[in-house]
């Protein structure tokens, strides 16, 4: 008597290229392969990292919070998939997107932490937001940051910031 052989269902692997290739700038695009030597070379790097969507979000973490990337345009999208630099974007360990902490180096309040990573990304939440003090002000709690740049980048985003309650931003005294 032979064993049933029972296949598990597989459903076609929706890729996840078109997004991607719409979500770069036109100087990766045109410094790309075509955009069929370009899919199979997507595929592959998604299979090594796990998945389609967590391609995708590193490849959105990049465009988001690479400093350089409106300098120089950024790679051909096929030389940043063959050289693993996905690998730098990916949530982990060696991650530039999670950063190591132990909890005390985040901003105290988890509300509007969160909110603003949602809105501004989690480069500048680690460089801005993480080194203020939340203070109690008069008319309201003010955000503290420890250098003036901090303040002018957090400035930038006054709207966002009052739309979370916050009355103002205060330098520290020293």
């Amino acid at each position: 008597m032979s064993a049933q052989l029972i296949q598990f269902p597989t459903e076609a692997v929706q890729s996840s290229f078109l997004d991607a290739w719409a979500a770069i700038p036109s100087t990766m695009k045109t410094r790309s392969l075509s955009r069929a030597k370009l899919k199979p070379i997507w595929d592959a790097a998604a299979k090594r990292v796990g998945g389609q969507d967590l391609l995708l979000g590193a490849l959105k973490a990049y465009l988001k919070g690479d400093k350089d990337l409106p300098k120089s345009g950024g790679p051909a999208l096929d030389r940043w998939l063959k050289n693993e630099k996905y690998d730098h974007w990916l949530e982990g360990e060696n991650s530039v997107v999670t950063p190591v902490t132990d909890g005390k180096n985040t901003f105290p309040d988890k509300r509007i932490r969160d909110a603003v990573l949602a809105s501004q990304g989690l480069p500048f939440v680690v460089s801005y937001l993480d080194p203020c003090q939340l203070v109690e002000g008069p008319g309201g709690p003010l955000l503290q940051p420890k250098t003036d740049y901090a303040r002018r980048k957090l400035l930038e985003h006054a709207g966002l910031f009052k739309s979370l309650g916050l009355y103002g931003i205060r330098m520290a005294t020293v």
